[in-house]
């Protein structure tokens, strides 16, 4: 198939662009990931650039190996040496090469949220509380978003110096670092190395997805584009506007694509993938964000008109049996099968008892939320057993332990031993052997002892099975056991991700963390599949499911200390994030909430509540959002007079 085949309009023109800097505004559904493999197509068939001079970055792996699949699809010769990663991926890679690492002194090891807390909390007292330092661990991970010139050199803002000097020694001295610093990290060292190799791989430079990027994420690519474009390279970006969802999750810079300095501007607006109400509606509820960039998203007239539902349960257990039942009279008619089912959730309760009542009645169903693979102790134990294995003498995972063994957590003691480290250039690891030997006393350090006694005798009885990976998952993770089902699953994927690391524990537990910290949401699955809203993004299915849509939870309320423009930044984003949400379906939509809610799960979910209308429950206020969607937006339905046959 010829470069443009089956491409035209403004998907033709961004394939075919000349420009050294293009930029391309594509809604939900325009297409826009088609003309990027055609643009890939174009370069290699017709301008004869070399595939594996050709970097495509994008924002998940799971959209990294679509491009790839779609390329192979095309049977383009060399598609496969097409470079095709996340950025973090590519920071990761620049970093883990030893030089580097002499350079910045810092290890690309990713900590996972509760190895981060353990860390946190073994900070000096004086920084504050742990619910003081959680953030200001907040301020810093925003500052280092931003970092687009020098290196921080003192504390931005009223982060004190004491907690970001004391924060980096503690990263630094256990060799870790957290997911926000990577691609700071990296745009340091090649600010500071112009002539590093990677500047010479690649002439071409296209990034989609550019709205959900940060300051330091544009600064990386900037560099890059600019070693390109130096050689007669060109620099793309396409991305959406309306699209951008991680402005609180991991500071994107909303303005970059809108601010992005484009030789050659290309829209895309036509939505070939919703139903025309659906897209009308999400046109409706965009419109009220001020300061939008692009022309007005287009229905596709030749698409159906969709099928629209807007129901309210009394209660939220009757939202989780409902929603359910409704799932199973669909695919029992054969209206969709099970993987074209979508639920989206905003609290991941939610979305776990709907999937335990589907999983009860038969049908197959996966959540994927970040770090929910943790939720247990049981789980937490087993990912740092894994982690020991693969290297006795990782210094967070061994922290981890001692810390799990103990309600306590064990700090006095592990302060006691770190400094003694610290001071004798040995590894807690170490110290704890002298002191287990009796070679050395520490006061405070009996409990820690024990723990580490009981630590190595579980080490050796698995070493017989470091040299295969999938007996070790079936011993600290058994098919049986519940509390580490998620887990296990992590662990799969991690292996169907690399199936190399089967032979390498220690890169095997690197990628369990990273299917951990981001789970892969497969494209295409044969089971229902239930995330939040935000990791919907990319997805296309015939039914979506959108739960839990009252105030609190749809749009989330802001956190205490956001006012000002921030307070007006997080509404938009609230809106952008239920567009994103709309936008998956081809061809049926049901947006559901509950009217009342019980006071501790209103507490822990973030619902706003009402007046009291029971023992222990409130009324809840359904989200304020469905008000902005239009005429489109059917009236609501009581469950009992929902007729959904």
């Amino acid at each position: 198939m010829a470069w443009d085949d089956s491409l035209e309009g403004p998907g033709r023109d961004f394939a075919a662009s000349q420009a050294s800097r293009i930029r391309c505004l594509a809604g939900p559904g325009t297409g826009k990931t088609y003309a990027l493999m055609k643009r890939v197509q174009r370069l290699i068939e017709e301008e004869g650039v070399t595939p594996s001079k050709i970097l495509v970055v994008t924002l998940t792996r799971t959209a990294a190996d679509d491009l790839r699949a779609n390329l192979d699809e095309l049977e383009i010769d060399g598609a496969d040496e097409v470079a095709t990663s996340t950025l973090h991926a590519l920071c990761f890679s620049v970093l883990s090469h030893e030089s580097v690492l002499a350079i910045t002194g810092r290890t690309p090891r990713l900590l996972a949220g509760f190895e981060r807390d353990i860390l946190l909390k073994d900070l000096p007292d004086e920084l504050g509380t742990f619910t003081e330092k959680k953030e200001l661990l907040t301020q810093y991970e925003a500052a280092w978003s931003a970092l687009d010139g020098s290196p921080i050199g003192s504390p931005p803002g009223s982060l004190p110096a004491a907690f970001q000097d004391s924060l980096i020694d503690s990263f630094t001295w256990h060799q870790c670092m957290l997911v926000g610093e990577l691609v700071p990290i990296a745009r340091t060292y090649l600010s500071e190395n112009p002539y590093v190799s990677v500047f010479d791989q690649y002439d071409h430079v296209l990034v989609d997805e550019y709205q959900d990027l940060n300051r330091a994420d544009h600064a990386v690519l900037d560099l890059l584009g600019e070693a390109a474009m130096r050689r007669g390279g060109q620099m793309a970006i396409i991305g959406d506007d309306d699209q951008c969802i991680y402005v609180e999750l991991r500071h994107a810079h909303p303005r970059g694509i809108v601010d992005f300095d484009a030789d050659d501007d290309i829209p895309l607006v036509e939505c070939r993938r919703c139903p025309t109400r659906i897209t009308a509606m999400a046109q409706s509820l965009i419109e009220h964000n001020p300061g939008r960039a692009k022309p007005e998203l287009e229905p596709r007239e030749s698409n159906p008109p969709g099928v629209i539902h807007n129901v309210i349960f009394p209660t939220m257990e009757d939202e989780v049996e409902g929603l359910a039942q409704f799932i199973k009279r669909r695919i029992d008619s054969e209206a969709v099968e099970p993987g074209e089912v979508l639920i989206l959730a905003n609290w991941r309760v939610i979305a776990y008892r709907i999937r335990d009542r589907l999983v009860e009645m038969g049908y197959e169903a996966h959540s994927y939320f970040k770090e929910e693979a943790l939720d247990t102790d049981e789980a937490r134990r087993a990912l740092v057993l894994l982690t020991l294995l693969g290297d006795a003498d990782d210094s967070v995972a061994l922290r981890a332990y001692l810390a799990l063994a103990r309600a306590t957590e064990e700090r006095a003691g592990y302060r006691r031993i770190w400094s003694y480290a610290r001071e004798h250039g040995l590894t807690c690891r170490e110290v704890l052997v002298h002191l287990s030997h009796g070679e050395l006393t520490l006061p405070y350090t009996s409990r820690a002892i024990a723990s580490f006694a009981a630590l190595e005798h579980e080490l050796a009885e698995l070493s017989p099975l470091a040299n295969d990976v999938s007996k070790l998952v079936e011993r600290v993770c058994p098919r049986e056991q519940e509390s580490t089902r998620s887990l296990r699953q992590a662990m799969e994927r991690a292996l169907s991700m690399d199936p190399e690391a089967a032979h390498d524990l220690e890169r095997f537990a690197a990628g369990v963390r990273v299917q951990i910290g981001a789970p892969d949401v497969p494209l295409d699955a044969p089971f229902v599949r239930l995330m939040s809203l935000h990791k919907s993004k990319g997805l296309t299915v015939k039914l979506v499911v959108i739960a839990g849509l009252v105030d609190g939870l749809v749009p989330r309320s802001p956190k205490s200390h956001i006012v000002g423009a921030a307070l007006d930044e997080h509404w938009r984003e609230q809106r952008r994030i239920l567009f994103v949400g709309i936008t998956r379906p081809t061809e049926e939509l049901v947006l559901s909430r509950f009217q009342s809610i019980d006071v501790q799960s209103s507490h822990y979910s973030g619902a706003s509540t009402g007046s009291w209308v029971g023992t222990g429950v409130k009324s809840t206020v359904s989200s304020t959002l469905l008000q902005e969607l239009g005429r489109e937006l059917p009236r609501v339905i009581r469950t009992e007079d929902w007729d959904y046959t």
